[in-house]
């Protein structure tokens, strides 16, 4: 990563370390143990392994048919001319 961003010398990884600094900070001020309590619930931990793949299936077809993902598609091929 380090060398994407041109070296530690780089103003790239300085404002790489400036904007990890600032999430750092923001993190450490928050309940982090609900927020890691909420992450785990969203991968239905308590699921026998068939549910849990139904479940995995559902969230790939509900983003797949969502407008929004549908939109930043074409964001990205507008500004990137990176095709769905």
């Amino acid at each position: 990563m380090v060398d994407v961003l041109g070296g530690v010398a780089s103003p790239l990884f300085a404002q790489f370390v400036e904007l990890f600094t600032h999430g750092f900070l923001a993190l450490q001020n928050r309940d982090v143990v609900k927020d890691l309590q909420k992450l785990r619930d969203r991968f239905v931990e308590t699921l026998p392994m068939d549910d849990t793949v139904e479940h995995a299936v559902k969230l790939v077809k509900l983003s797949y048919k969502n407008k929004w993902t549908k939109r930043y598609d074409q964001f990205q091929k507008i500004t990137n001319g990176i095709l769905p």
